[in-house]
């Protein structure tokens, strides 16, 4: 008995210990769900950094996930960088720990998101397209649509309005498939917008369609009810930069007419507010306007609207400016300058600075102070815009390459392939020594053969530059001598009365002009061949028919001979038109590589298709293939009805 006794004790409190580590556990775990579920208010991001402390704590990847995931997105809406950082550092943990790609997306997405509050957004858009990559890796489509819709507005922001597009469209495809509704409803509204900034007013207003559409489906009833606002907003601008100021205040005023917009969202009734007194300030009725204005700028004053406030105060200056009262004109303008500042909103201080120089209430001393202010401003803003725009443009490409890229490797995977190759390298130099003299006897004979090949393909290069300047000699002749024959010869006709004769003369003349055109050719001394490219993409880019294109900045194409980029060029041109016209195709895909010896294009799209076999000796394919063999290049083309078609073009580079 006096044996067992001590043991009893030992048990018992083992036993102890071990249920009140679990209950502590237990009770650990029921705080941090208690915090997630009910942080709000004033102590929101304290009660959610309690709950991510506790998920350390615990060591449990999945509530360390959703804790961080939830304080980053907070401290983003809050505008706190330091809570951003932290999440980002805590899942960049755990993604070391557990490999989870989806914490590694996280980590980008977050660190674009700090970017995004510095005002560094070609750096925000890197991490944006680092975190999508990622998330398209592990096929999360709904992260992928969110991210793009990201880029798509830090892209419009920057004034990069054919990247922004791009993006939003390349969102929809990874969104409509999923039937999501929220961001597919904000990537149409971000079409919209960018055709709104680029004066595509009508192709602005069938975006914001679309959006209204979509929304109406939303569950989330907040988000519907700020849904209607945007279309109404969005779709009264439109209207009014075509000067169709009665549209645009009936749809202001719907937007105001919402059921308590000016209590649920106070900011977009003072927005309205302010949109609704400049068309009346621009359609000349100014009876009403300051009432509005100032309701304005009371609600934007109460809830801290800075932004909003340097565009009222303006609003206001502009007003008083109407009517000649320079005391209260020059006081809104200075203080929409003042909030201008405060705001960071650079673009508004450089318009007000502009406005106050050739306002006719200051004295021409003062008008040049400001117009200088306004010019050194606007250079800045220029500049930064350009900078924005090439740094956007330098990383889409740049990142694009690792779309590919699998994230997903193991360490291991990696030692193995580096065992690989050096065990490639060691019989690699094992083979090299065995037949080195061989080599060495060899090398004097293909740098001959090399030679003669080389001078017999600059040869074919020179015979192919030389018919093509015989094509534009005979378009030119065409266009300017027989085309212009016939439209004497037509009036003539017409003249005399000869009308019927006169039509088909006409016909035969139009004929001619057509054929002289698709003869002649471009140059690329004048318009470099990305250009060319890019212009030729965008003649037939459209809603209805979308293009892509991959690896046209991949690659230094001035080293490229003008024949060879001419047949791209051509064949390229052909076939969009061809796929246009005929193939009523909605998706093209554009792909240029190049390698050491060589240069490749590979057109496909989802067209109507054709039976290859009895349109292969069509002049149409008959021209391209006697074009591209000229220059000792090869095309195939594959096409069957109702699935597209695909064409491949290899063309050599040199020998």
């Amino acid at each position: 008995m006096k044996v067992k006794t001590p043991i009893f004790i030992i048990l018992f409190f083992c036993c102890a210990i071990v249920f009140s580590q679990q209950s502590t556990t237990l009770q650990k775990k029921d705080s941090i769900q208690y915090f997630l579920k009910n942080a709000s208010g004033k102590y929101q991001l304290r009660d959610l950094e309690k709950a991510v402390d506790l998920a350390e704590k615990l060591e449990i990847d999945s509530l360390i996930m959703v804790a961080n995931v939830k304080f980053g997105l907070q401290s983003y809406l809050k505008k706190k960088t330091y809570g951003l950082d932290i999440a980002q550092q805590n899942l960049n943990k755990l993604y070391l720990k557990s490999k989870d790609s989806f914490a590694l997306a996280k980590v980008f997405h977050y660190k674009a998101l700090i970017h995004l509050l510095n005002f560094k957004k070609d750096s925000s858009l890197y991490y944006y397209i680092e975190s999508k990559n990622i998330s398209a890796s592990i096929k999360d489509s709904l992260e992928v649509g969110r991210r793009l819709l990201s880029m798509s507005n830090i892209q419009r922001d920057g004034k990069d309005y054919l990247g922004s597009e791009l993006s939003a469209i390349e969102g929809l495809q990874y969104l409509e498939p999923i039937n999501d509704i929220r961001f597919t409803g904000n990537l149409y509204n971000s079409l919209g917008l960018s055709a709104l900034r680029t004066n595509k007013n009508k192709e602005a207003r069938r975006y914001f369609n679309s959006f209204l559409k979509i929304n109406q489906q939303n569950p989330n009833k907040k988000r519907k009810y700020t849904g209607f606002f945007h279309f109404y907003n969005n779709s009264a601008l439109s209207y009014i930069r075509e000067k169709n100021y009665d549209k645009g205040i009936e749809l202001f005023n719907k937007a105001l007419k919402m059921d308590s917009l000016e209590f649920k969202s106070p900011k977009l009734y003072s927005l309205a507010l302010d949109n609704l007194s400049s068309a009346y300030y621009s359609k000349g009725e100014l009876t009403t306007v300051l009432n509005r204005l100032k309701l304005a700028n009371k609600i934007k004053t109460r809830i801290n609207n800075i932004s909003g406030l340097s565009t009222n105060h303006n609003l206001q200056f502009s007003y008083y400016s109407k009517i000649n009262d320079s005391k209260k004109a020059l006081y809104h303008a200075n203080k929409a300058l003042e909030y201008a500042k405060e705001s960071n909103f650079t673009r508004r201080e450089a318009i007000i600075l502009l406005q106050l120089a050739n306002s006719n209430l200051i004295n021409k001393k003062a008008a040049n102070t400001y117009l200088q202010r306004y010019i050194n401003i606007n250079d800045s803003i220029i500049e930064h815009e350009k900078t924005v725009k090439n740094q956007f443009a330098r990383i889409r490409y740049e990142t694009g390459k690792k779309e590919k890229e699998n994230f997903t490797l193991k360490v291991e995977n990696d030692k193995k392939q580096l065992e690989i190759e050096k065990e490639k390298q060691q019989k690699l130099i094992s083979f090299l020594l065995a037949i080195g003299s061989l080599l060495i006897l060899g090398i004097s004979f293909l740098v001959f053969k090399n030679r003669r090949k080389k001078l017999a393909f600059e040869t074919q290069l020179e015979k192919a530059e030389a018919r093509e300047q015989e094509r534009q000699q005979i378009a030119k002749s065409l266009h300017d001598e027989v085309a212009g024959d016939l439209r004497m010869l037509h009036q003539q006709l017409e003249k005399t009365n000869q009308v019927e004769v006169a039509k088909k003369l006409d016909v035969v003349k139009n004929n001619v002009r057509n054929l002289s055109h698709q003869l002649s050719s471009v140059r690329f001394n004048e318009v470099n061949f990305k250009d060319q490219i890019i212009n030729l993409i965008s003649d037939y880019f459209s809603l209805d028919c979308k293009i892509k294109v991959s690896g046209l900045n991949e690659f230094d194409w001035t080293n490229i001979e003008s024949p060879i980029k001419r047949t791209l060029y051509l064949t390229l041109r052909e076939s969009l038109q061809n796929a246009n016209k005929y193939a009523k195709a909605t998706q093209i895909n554009i792909e240029l590589n190049q390698t050491k010896n060589n240069v490749y294009l590979i057109i496909k799209d989802n067209g109507v298709g054709f039976d290859f076999s009895e349109r292969a000796n069509g002049i149409g394919l008959k021209n391209q293939k006697e074009r591209i063999e000229e220059i000792n290049g090869n095309i195939e083309i594959k096409s069957s009805i109702n699935k597209g078609t695909t064409i491949k073009i290899e063309i050599p580079i040199h020998v």
